[in-house]
């Protein structure tokens, strides 16, 4: 039983990583994450910032006047707040 719990474990890890890895990769080349579990919109003055919250990471996507980034980083990752 130890066995297959090791190897349930194994495997769940594997899978984690490989989808970091393939959202990583993705906004890299400049493209939206595939696995979100919340996204949103934070609008301002000057444009707007997209975000979305994945299995331990964050991607913040800047589309405003004073800075423009797709940003990829940690779950504990803060958006940047930029004045106008």
């Amino acid at each position: 039983m130890k066995r297959v719990i090791r190897i349930v474990i194994v495997l769940a890890f594997i899978v984690w990583t490989g989808i970091i890895s393939y959202d990583y990769y993705l906004v890299k080349n400049e493209k939206n994450p595939k696995f979100c579990i919340n996204s949103g919109i934070n609008e301002y003055p000057d444009g707007a910032v997209r975000w979305c919250i994945g299995l331990g990471y964050k991607v913040f996507n800047y589309k405003r006047e004073t800075y423009n980034a797709l940003e990829f980083g940690p779950f504990w990752s803060q958006e940047k707040h930029y004045k106008n």
